[in-house]
């Protein structure tokens, strides 16, 4: 019969060893002094009480020097980041897409009886570029004070983010969205 796994001392300790497991456990001297080892350990970080949070250097230092003493990177890990990066791009792209879908939906008069005599088209109302914006100038200059690595989770949209967005949509905007997605498909070729 194969020995105890760290797992199955863990339910030794509490007392919740299958039957099968613990007559191994009480005919295996091996085992019983791994169990007693591993109580010892257990024991010992029990009495040490409460163990006191690390600096908050610690866990950015301890990445930097993990990822410093790495030198092999399995391919499909690169290949998963990529295609996370691919998927948030393409959100984000979604979700502009329905931001100027909405926008051009707000700029467009309601809809009427057609008129017999044609009009001079009004002029659009001028929107405002967004690098002239307060608002942007504002969300720029405190995305620039944070790291990376805590604005990467933060930046990454949820899998039904754009579902969600969609769903809000009219069937005019809809219809409107597929126009400019095929469009721009097209564009792409």
């Amino acid at each position: 019969m194969k020995h105890l796994k760290s797992d199955e001392l863990v339910d030794a300790i509490d007392g919740v060893l299958p039957s099968n497991r613990r007559a191994h456990l009480d005919e295996c001297a091996e085992c019983r002094h791994e169990l007693a080892q591993f109580q010892e350990l257990t024991g010992a970080v029990m009495a040490a009480g409460e163990v006191p949070e690390p600096s908050p250097l610690f866990w950015p230092h301890l990445r930097q020097r993990i990822g410093a003493n790495v030198t092999h990177v399995d391919p499909s890990d690169a290949f998963s980041w990529t295609w996370r990066w691919v998927a948030a791009a393409t959100m984000a792209v979604v979700t502009m897409l329905v931001v100027m879908v909405m926008r051009h939906q707000a700029l467009l008069p309601e809809a009427t009886t057609p008129q017999i005599a044609l009009a001079e088209p009004a002029a659009a109302p001028a929107v405002a570029e967004p690098e002239s914006s307060e608002a942007f100038t504002f969300v720029t200059q405190i995305a620039a004070t944070v790291p990376h690595e805590e604005l990467q989770p933060l930046a990454q949209p949820t899998a039904d983010a754009a579902d969600a967005m969609i769903a809000q949509l009219t069937a005019t905007e809809r219809a409107e969205l597929m126009r400019l997605l095929k469009a721009e498909a097209g564009s792409l070729e």
